[in-house]
């Protein structure tokens, strides 16, 4: 774990009060895996004393990317484009793609895709097929397909308030896809918002 300073180097808007943000970090970038996070200082000061954990969106040779909401007041507020970030990390288990893997479907509510667009970009650079499921409730509230790398093959689910999980509204407007045994062997995952995908016990 690292100590470091990160000056902020560019940030977009890509859905309503949602930006990504990116940040010089040579350190972190050497050596972060997808799927684990930096804990941010929220302020200048240490009050909040609690760090924000901050799931890394995207990996760089030198930059990392961030995912941040402004609605999440837990969570790290979006910097000026001139600030510094305090961060420590990374810090946390990253994901292990099979190196057998051939095609890794992904499947991300809203804000969930935050640490799965460096799992991605690591997949394809292994030549390994992406598939990307995003859903919401709110076409707002959808990653713009524009700003995916254009190998990954993407669509879009509703995700309408019911109690039904999660993975019988995919596998209804999916049954060619679902049909497979394997899926059902799924383990659920954990994003910062919610599972993406709730496997049958």
């Amino acid at each position: 774990m690292i100590r470091f300073l990160a000056p902020v180097t560019a940030r977009l808007e890509v859905m309503p009060g949602v930006w990504q943000v990116h940040a010089r970090a040579p350190e972190v970038a050497r050596a972060a895996q997808p799927g684990q996070f930096v804990m941010a200082l929220r302020g200048a000061s240490f009050d909040p004393y609690l760090r924000a954990a901050v799931p890394l969106h995207k990996i760089g040779a030198e930059h990392v990317a961030f995912l941040l909401d402004e609605q999440d007041q837990a969570g790290l507020a979006v910097p000026a484009l001139d600030a510094t970030l305090d961060l420590l990390g990374p810090l946390g288990h990253g994901f292990t793609l099979d190196p057998a893997a051939q095609h890794l479907l992904l499947v991300a509510q809203e804000m969930g895709i935050a640490p799965l667009l460096a799992l991605a970009e690591q997949a394809l650079a292994r030549n390994v097929k992406v598939t990307l499921f995003a859903l919401s409730a709110r076409q707002e509230r959808l990653y713009p397909p524009e700003l995916l790398p254009v190998e990954i093959a993407t669509s879009t689910l509703p995700v309408p308030d019911s109690p039904q999980p999660r993975w019988k509204i995919i596998r209804s407007s999916l049954p060619s896809l679902f049909a497979s045994p394997a899926l059902h062997r799924w383990l659920p995952v954990q994003t910062p918002s919610s599972h993406l995908l709730d496997g049958e016990k």
